[in-house]
């Protein structure tokens, strides 16, 4: 298609094209794609000089060139062609370079140079050290030269380190050192001051940038990872001292320009979270909530800072300071899909259902109407003879339409709303089988395993700045990996409340064999789950927030490590046990001893809000108990609460209730049914007396293990109780605490912090009671009815002869 395309923008047709770059854009791309290197040197050779920062014309002539030496290498000319054309094969290499050398030497002649030029230098050298093309050193200046220059030229501009970055790889680590300490060099050579006079403005923001690139450069080059913590706690305080004081030259700056500093703060807040990863003292990532949330007053327009918070509240678990920094971001459009993934993950699974449904709404509302809007494009385009465009919206359609995290929304709504009707198993057959799932679920699937296939991955990971050493930034491999995961775990929940849906419809809409195979379609997933690749990647790696660029941790390792998959499991096999052997099922008592033991396992280790909070706000804040380590605040924003944890075994307990359910379902129909056929036998049937009687013993032990769940879920419910706040007084009470190193202005934001924290926590505990109430009232429809009349009578039977009432009836 491309020499078609060629072939008609050479003719009489591409001659009446009113834009000649737009014509010129065109031809470049059909012979790049075609690999007629000639023809596009030919082309650029003259156009370059014209317009010599023109980057997309300087790399393609640099690839071009490239290229040609690459084919010439492989194919070396013959004896009787002009020997002039090939230097060893690498004539066009240096013809490039040529080129380049006159536009450094134009560029030098000028007051401001174009960095294009420049760049060109290093373009080439990596070029050619990705092709693996040796060059003879006359002539040829070294990368690390190179890198030096270009840093000591362009180091006052925000850009310098971006530019720099990709060609860093040209050089080993002792000479990523060396370099770093030269560009130090220079930057002392032309300090920032702080106090100067307005008219020397300019020159000092330039040496402020400078300086910013000195240790973006420092960073990436992995200066940052030798130091001690106490080195990285100091640079951090250097880094809060270097973000205020250049508070000076921002004075003029509108509210929705960054301040010039802000990258001092970012560095720093980078810092606090490699020192939380190495000491897993949630303590750190608090203070650098605060220090970020200060900073945000001076800068209140900062996404990096405002992208940061929600990474940090959303691992902690103040999830509606999250949906607040969501909102302040205006996110539109295409940025639902691509950006949505920072608050999805967490919200739900923090127990802030409430705002996790209007999340959910907007969101899928997005999804929906994309498919119509995009259609009606096409239709536009197709009318208004604009062919190319019908590409490009069919394209986004099928890209927008086949997002993992449309997919991930519908589950999760899906699980939202059988959570909140789930208080009967009537209500949860009226759910599944009904309309209300068809409106939860906004999609429909046939084959799960090839809707899976088709998933796409649109998050966009690079939102962040990152200035780490590149073996330190985040992998592709990292990316597949998690991306894997988030699908297997759509698969599996999508499985899982399939499974629940043909349980339910037992004997009406599936048959008792089809419910048998998605039950063993379940089990065969969770046994997969453990296997995963990704799993595994994630539990060997220590803390889920390095690299900065790492999407959140997929909820399924949760899910594993925590044994609540183990707990489904073990469930799962009851009901394998009950169905599999329809009227004559086992005794179930050791099956259910061990889902009883995972179930304390895992509701001992949730912890909730700190046990001493309540006792630390009643203090006085003259009371000597009240103290720097003695503190609401001490209590509070150092430590991390299992929300998640607890959010997922309400899920968890919920999905077992319905299983439980079905089986003492089939086990009392049994009985039933055990009954009527002994009324009508007149003779004595031992085996079926027998079968009976474990029916009614599993019965019982069901109805103990409902018992237990809804112990538990109880018990654990306590320790998530809402808490009073007391905002009258708390910036005093902190205030007159003695710790020197906080000031007035950290006070205020630490205590408003403090408030937004337990605001969000109390909203996600009122979340999760409700929900806790639900599921009791589920459990509850289930254990009552079973209070046969026999366990009546022999209670009436236990009592002693002096019983009055017994003394009565006779």
């Amino acid at each position: 298609k491309k020499d078609k395309i060629l072939e008609l923008l050479n003719g009489k047709l591409g001659a009446k094209l009113r834009n000649p770059d737009e014509l010129l854009t065109n031809t470049l791309d059909c012979l790049k794609s075609l690999q007629q290197w000639d023809e596009i040197v030919k082309k650029l050779h003259p156009l370059i000089p014209k317009d010599p920062d023109n980057w997309n014309y300087l790399k393609l002539f640099i690839t071009a060139q490239v290229s040609r030496s690459v084919a010439l290498k492989s194919n070396p000319p013959n004896e009787d062609q002009d020997s002039t054309k090939s230097v060893d094969g690498l004539s066009p290499v240096y013809e490039t370079k040529q080129l380049i050398d006159q536009l450094i030497a134009t560029e030098c002649q000028k007051s401001r140079f174009n960095r294009g030029p420049f760049l060109a230098q290093l373009e080439l050298l990596l070029q050619l050290n990705q092709n693996d093309i040796k060059i003879q050193e006359d002539g040829f200046t070294g990368a690390s030269v190179v890198l030096l220059d270009y840093f000591k030229r362009f180091s006052s501009k925000g850009c310098c380190y971006d530019d720099m970055r990709t060609y860093l790889s040209l050089l080993n680590t002792q000479e990523q050192v060396e370099l770093s300490q030269r560009a130090e060099e220079f930057v002392k050579e032309n300090p920032v001051n702080y106090e100067c006079e307005e008219g020397d403005t300019t020159q000092n923001i330039q040496n402020l940038y400078r300086h910013i690139s000195l240790l973006r450069l420092q960073r990436c080059c992995g200066l940052h990872l030798s130091l001690t913590i106490a080195q990285k706690k100091s640079l951090v305080m250097e880094c809060q001292k270097w973000f205020e004081d250049g508070l000076v030259f921002g004075l003029t700056l509108p509210s929705t320009v960054n301040q010039h500093s802000d990258v001092y703060i970012l560095l720093a807040a980078h810092l606090m979270i490699e020192i939380y990863a190495e000491t897993g003292e949630y303590s750190y990532l608090w203070d650098c909530a605060v220090m970020l949330e200060s900073a945000q007053k001076q800068s209140c327009t900062n996404p990096q800072i405002q992208l940061l918070l929600i990474k940090i509240y959303g691992y902690l678990g103040p999830v509606e300071l999250c949906t607040q920094l969501y909102n302040s971001l205006s996110i539109k459009h295409i940025q639902v899909d691509t950006l949505g993934y920072l608050t999805n993950r967490y919200i739900q699974a923090m127990g802030a259902f409430g705002f996790s449904g209007q999340l959910f709404r907007i969101a899928l509302r997005f999804y929906i109407t994309c498919n119509k809007e995009t259609s009606d494009y096409v239709t536009n385009a197709y009318k208004n003879g604009i062919f190319h465009k019908i590409i490009e919206m069919i394209d986004l359609r099928d890209r927008i339409s086949q997002s993992y995290v449309f997919y991930s929304l519908g589950i999760d709504s899906l699980i939202q709303d059988f959570l909140h009707d789930a208080n009967s198993m009537k209500q949860v057959r009226e759910f599944l089988t009904g309309d209300k799932y068809r409106t939860s679920l906004p999609y429909t699937f046939n084959d799960l395993e090839g809707l899976c296939a088709t998933f796409k991955d649109n998050r966009d990971l690079d939102v962040f700045d990152d200035w780490s050493p590149i073996d330190q930034k985040i992998t592709k491999d990292e990316i597949r990996l998690s991306f894997e995961l988030e699908t297997f775990w759509i698969k599996l929940r999508l499985s899982i409340v399939q499974c629940l849906k043909d349980l339910v419809s037992m004997e009406t809409t599936t048959t008792r064999d089809s419910a048998v195979v998605s039950v063993k379609k379940v089990r065969k997933l969770l046994e997969e789950a453990e296997k995963l690749e990704g799993i595994d990647y994630l539990r060997r790696k220590k803390c889920p927030l390095i690299p900065i660029q790492s999407p959140p941790p997929c909820q399924m390792e949760l899910f594993l490590r925590e044994k609540h998959g183990v707990l489904f499991q073990q469930t799962v096999d009851i009901v394998l046990k009950v169905l599999d052997t329809p009227g004559v099922c086992p005794l179930l008592e050791e099956y259910l001893l061990a889902a009883k033991d995972t179930l304390k396992g895992i509701t001992a280790k949730i912890q909730g809000i700190p046990s001493g909070l309540q006792e630390a706000m009643k203090n006085d804040p003259n009371d000597d108990l009240w103290t720097a380590t003695n503190n609401p605040f001490n209590f509070l924003l150092t430590q991390k609460i299992d929300l998640e944890q607890y959010v997922m075994l309400i899920i968890v307990s919920n999905w077992i209730v319905v299983l439980c359910g079905v089986c003492v379902e089939k086990l009392t129909i049994g009985k039933r049914e055990g009954k009527k056929r002994k009324g009508k036998s007149t003779g004595a049937n031992p085996s079926s007396s027998s079968h009976n009687d474990i029916n009614n013993t599993n019965v019982s032990l069901l109805v103990d293990f409902l018992t237990d769940i809804k112990t538990s879920i109880l018990s654990v419910s306590t320790r998530f109780r809402p808490h009073l706040i007391s905002d009258t007084q708390l910036v005093e009470k902190l205030s007159k605490l003695s710790i020197s190193s906080v000031d007035t202005q950290q006070t205020k934001v630490k205590a408003e912090l403090y408030g937004g924290v337990m605001e969000s926590y109390n909203t996600s505990f009122r979340d999760c009671q409700d929900l806790v109430q639900i599921l009791t009232t589920f459990i509850n429809s289930i254990i009552q009815p079973l209070a046969s009349p026999i366990s009546t009578s022999k209670k009436i039977e236990q009592k002693t002869p002096d019983d009055p009432l017994n003394k009565h009836k006779n």
